[in-house]
């Protein structure tokens, strides 16, 4: 079990900070792991388009519960769903904005699994289906905000999931693709992760990885013909670079400390994050 946390749940704790990618491994049938957790997000710089301009510190503080379950050894359900606030300063002085984050779920099919066949060099595939219900923060044209809590859109998302990990060497890799479809006039987003972890006295791991989220049509923040109007229809972009360590005890929970930084991106912050999650494992 142990071992299946460091590959699942670690990477579940990525996805509740970074932008909703899972995990190509799969609970045990009739297990839930329940995981709780905090985030806490700051930039100032700021690009508007391609170009990184200085803006007012924008903070944002969010808490989730994400919730995955095996249904069977092929399958499992997901949701995550939780509260989230942002603020910044203006002339007028602070703003914020705050309300119940998006909620997701989906469903994941586990295609092969590289643990249970003779073609072990292989890595794990899944696939994953869902949707995502708008959260009730304030996304308003009345005033200008430079970061919004979230688009303020209800959706729906695929992707395929890729898990390969050597026993004999504590040693992982993972991979994702997916794409984000949204209404009110938000562009569809392209969605992408690669990365690697490595286990150490078989309690700690350590993870680090690349990930990509981007708009596919949309305008330039600032842009000539610009209003507050087309605040959710910008086409987006960012790369970040991401951090976790995380240490599993004998009963089979795990804590986890995260961190990511926004490397490069287009009419987006430069994000610091850091958060903390615990994923404990309930056979119902």
């Amino acid at each position: 079990m142990r071992k299946a946390l460091y590959a699942g749940a670690l990477l579940w704790w990525q996805a509740a900070g970074a932008g909703a990618q899972y995990s190509a491994y799969l609970p045990p049938e009739g297990t839930l792991l329940l995981t709780p957790s905090y985030t806490f997000q700051t930039h100032g710089n700021f690009w508007a388009g391609t170009t990184k301009v200085a803006n007012p510190t924008v903070e944002q503080h969010s808490g989730l519960l994400v919730l995955d379950y095996g249904l069977t050894e092929s399958w499992a359900a997901d949701v995550a769903f939780g509260y989230t606030t942002s603020s910044t300063s203006t002339p007028a002085g602070a703003l914020t904005r705050d309300g119940l984050a998006d909620t997701r779920f989906g469903l994941r099919y586990r295609v092969f699994d590289a643990e249970d066949s003779w073609l072990s060099f292989l890595p794990t595939v899944t696939l994953r289906a869902g949707g995502i219900v708008e959260g009730t923060y304030d996304t308003s044209s009345s005033v200008v905000f430079p970061h919004l809590p979230g688009k303020g859109a209800s959706g729906g998302e695929i992707g395929l999931l890729l898990g390969k990990r050597w026993e004999e060497s504590s040693f992982g890799i993972y991979a994702d693709v997916g794409y984000r479809v949204r209404s009110e006039r938000v562009p569809d987003e392209l969605l992408a992760s690669v990365g690697m972890y490595r286990e150490f006295f078989d309690a700690l791991a350590l993870s680090v990885g690349w990930r990509y989220s981007g708009g596919m049509s949309g305008v330039d923040f600032g842009a000539p013909g610009f209003t507050p109007n087309h605040l959710v229809e910008v086409k987006e972009e960012a790369h970040r670079i991401e951090l976790t360590l995380s240490h599993a005890d004998k009963g089979g929970r795990l804590y986890q400390i995260y961190f990511s930084h926004t490397l490069a991106g287009r009419n987006t912050g430069e994000k610091a994050m850091i958060g903390a999650a615990v994923t404990l494992p309930l056979k119902l």
